[in-house]
């Protein structure tokens, strides 16, 4: 473990942000999104060069404007990425006491599925459906052997949180929402409580989510809001750590929805294999860059993996 300054803050943060909006937009040309990743981790060069030799996996807790940066996309050299030479994992701190170890298959434990909750009110002019999200669910519900869905009206925040705390594995297809750094999976309202569309950050972190291996949330902008890193409790990343998830996939910006269920599909080949979540995830992201039309980063960058250590 090492810990290393950056140089001035404001400066880097500035840089930082500059870099995830470049990574972010799909107009913008790769290789002036290759120099602002360089100009954001000149001062780590000599660290980078060191670390890609001595390990095949990169942990970062970034704090700050860096915590928003998608690491796997940062070059790691004149015509590579980091992603390129090592999986790329980010941490929000040390984890507090064990976490269950699981001895079945993966297909075997309980699976979590929510598709397109049915969105009311205000929320359906900003909100448009997502075909594709229920599409993805329906492939990927028969590649387990136990699972439950929520779709439409069903799919509440209530059945949601009911059904959460049993499950091994939760995959949300749905939109998320950011404010500040409040994070939020957007649901069917509650018929018995009026307004109740919401599924917060802080709800999710009060439950008791131990025996969760897995949570991915293939859902726009579900883990922006991160700018704190470790001390930021209102994100939905960090709420499901600290709640004791494994593992955690979410979305750093909006995703092309048809290009997220390539990469969805594809991640859980790999994991249902007994293959690590970010093993799966690098795979995956290295099939969607391998395609000229979706090479730019803003296609999969975004998507990044979260563990506690």
């Amino acid at each position: 473990m090492e810990a290393i300054r950056v140089g001035d803050e404001s400066a880097v943060n500035s840089l930082a942000a500059k870099f995830v909006e470049m990574a972010a937009t799909p107009e913008v040309n790769m290789r002036d999104v290759q120099s602002a990743g360089e100009s954001l981790i000149r001062p780590l060069v000599g660290r980078l060069t060191d670390w890609l030799r001595e390990t095949g996996e990169i942990v970062i807790d970034a704090e700050g404007g860096l915590a928003q940066v998608p690491w796997p996309a940062v070059p790691a050299g004149p015509k590579s990425l980091l992603i390129d030479h090592a999986t790329v994992v980010q941490t929000t701190g040390a984890t507090a006491g064990s976490r269950k170890c699981f001895t079945e298959p993966r297909r075997s434990g309980l699976t979590l599925m929510v598709a397109e909750p049915k969105l009311a009110g205000a929320l359906t002019k900003d909100f448009p459906p997502l075909p594709d999200a229920r599409r993805e669910a329906m492939r990927l519900r028969h590649k387990f052997s136990r699972t439950e869905l929520l779709e439409g009206a069903a799919a509440t925040a209530n059945a949601v949180k009911s059904r959460i705390v049993m499950a091994r594995t939760f995959h949300f297809a749905g939109h998320g929402i950011t404010n500040g750094g409040f994070g939020g999976l957007l649901v069917a309202p509650d018929p018995n409580r009026a307004g109740r569309d919401v599924l917060g950050a802080e709800e999710l972190a009060n439950l008791d989510l131990s025996g969760l291996e897995l949570a991915f949330f293939a859902a726009c902008s579900t883990a922006d809001g991160e700018t704190g890193g470790s001390l930021n409790v209102d994100n939905l990343v960090r709420a499901v750590l600290e709640a004791g998830a494994g593992n955690v996939v979410a979305a750093r910006w909006p995703a092309q929805s048809a290009v997220t269920s390539d990469l969805v599909g594809l991640f859980y080949d790999d994991w249902l294999d007994g293959r690590s979540a970010e093993f799966a995830l690098r795979r995956a992201v290295q099939h969607i860059r391998a395609n000229p039309q979706t090479a730019h980063p803003s296609f999969w960058a975004g998507f990044q993996i979260f563990r506690r250590f």
